[in-house]
């Protein structure tokens, strides 16, 4: 495990490749905060919801890191990237998130998010 953490870390940012490849130990070490959450709302419905302005609202299950005592949180899916990460709500994730410039999270699919049921590999590094 130590070997493929080195060679991701190595590699992913010379390649451009998208941080979903890179081993779990690379996508902990790039995220500002590291948790699980149930989507309760995937932010399709909202009247002034547009390209690019669609927040979901997650209710936190389990934080690894980067969440103070936060229990519901809204974040960006990255609608507006090629690796927007689309939540449907009821669905529970594992979110690697970063913080923008005013403090608000975000996340993509490039950042690694995935859905709980396939974070086997990602619960068992964290």
């Amino acid at each position: 495990m130590l070997k493929k953490c080195a060679i991701g870390l190595l590699l992913s940012p010379l390649t451009g490749v998208c941080w979903d490849l890179a081993p779990p130990c690379a996508r902990y070490w790039d995220a500002d905060a590291v948790f699980t959450g149930l989507a309760v709302d995937d932010g399709l419905d909202h009247e002034t919801a547009t390209w690019g302005n669609r927040p979901a609202h997650l209710m936190v299950e389990h934080t690894f890191f980067g969440l103070r005592e936060e229990k519901e949180i809204d974040i960006d899916p990255g609608i507006a990237t090629e690796c927007y990460f689309q939540f449907r709500k009821g669905q529970r994730y594992f979110i690697y998130a970063k913080r923008d410039a005013s403090g608000g999270l975000r996340t993509s699919g490039c950042l690694g998010s995935v859905r709980l049921d396939m974070a086997l590999e990602d619960l068992q590094f964290g």
